[in-house]
């Protein structure tokens, strides 16, 4: 047996290969930007359109970023950063953090605004649910759905310490791409279903772990694979009902994601790891 996601046609995984037959503009912008914006965002559309969605991860440079992008970036990031804060401060934050300082017994990354030291997903797990705890965090209409929660934690979880604020800007930014791409395509693949975002975070969080983990070309492929795979699927029509503090499930898939991060950080550049 071999760890691989086989990848056909009806995928989400293979419509993100062709990024940009989803929408005419950057889908990670506001959808108030002016003409002029837009005419302006029309590189990065084309810097989009001739680049496969693993090149995308893996190159994409900040100075290839329009300059209204980089300060929508910057806000959405701020905002985020608000949600977390605030999030802070709700019963579910203090229940997931005792939680996983209980039963992580790892090291490499903090809880927020706590300073406990645990395992990279333990943390991403934790800081995710904070995040989405007051739902104040910006999402995407096309999406149906939010994305912030799930990818800082995992952005602040993996990224390097000596790491410059262009990459986490560059890495942030690409990881909104991607993830509100995979809403789109899930949604068009499978419309009789409302499924919360966090089903398609996933795809957005690996895409940023597979960049600062340096992970190879194809234990990326395997990543976004795996990670649509095994991602949570949560009826989101249950908590719109009957609200609760299970929220979007953000907490999850970023969880979900940097444990499978470990496992294919394992697995030599050339070889699937056969079991």
């Amino acid at each position: 047996m071999q760890l691989v996601y086989p990848v056909d046609e009806n995928d989400v995984y293979y419509e993100l290969t062709s990024l940009t037959k989803l929408n005419l503009y950057p889908l990670w912008v506001s959808c108030g930007l002016s003409p002029l914006d837009k005419e302006q965002n029309l590189l990065f559309i084309f810097l989009i359109l001739k680049m496969p969605v693993i090149n995308f991860i893996h190159q994409l440079k900040l100075q290839d970023i329009p300059e209204a992008i980089q300060q929508e970036g910057v806000r959405s990031l701020l905002d985020t950063l608000g949600a977390a804060i605030i999030g802070r401060k709700t019963h579910v934050s203090h229940i997931v953090n005792e939680y996983v300082v209980t039963v992580s017994g790892g090291k490499g990354a903090f809880l927020w605004l706590d300073g406990r030291e645990v395992s990279m997903p333990a943390a991403a797990f934790a800081n995710g649910m904070t995040t989405d705890a007051m739902g104040i965090y910006g999402g995407h209409p096309l999406a149906r759905g939010t994305a912030g929660a799930t990818l800082l934690a995992t952005l602040l979880a993996t990224i390097p310490p000596n790491a410059t604020g262009q990459e986490l800007l560059t890495s942030w930014i690409m990881g909104f791409e991607v993830a509100f791409r995979a809403g789109i395509a899930l949604n068009k693949r499978d419309s009789s279903r409302a499924h919360t975002a966090c089903t398609w975070n996933a795809i957005g969080s690996a895409a940023i772990a597979s960049r600062l983990l340096s992970l190879s070309v194809s234990q990326t492929k395997h990543a976004l694979g795996i990670a649509e795979y095994t991602a949570p699927v949560a009826p989101i029509t249950r908590t719109v009902a009957y609200p609760t503090m299970l929220r979007t499930g953000a907490g999850w898939a970023a969880w979900q994601v940097l444990r499978l991060h470990y496992w294919l950080s394992k697995i030599s550049q050339d070889h699937l790891l056969s079991i």
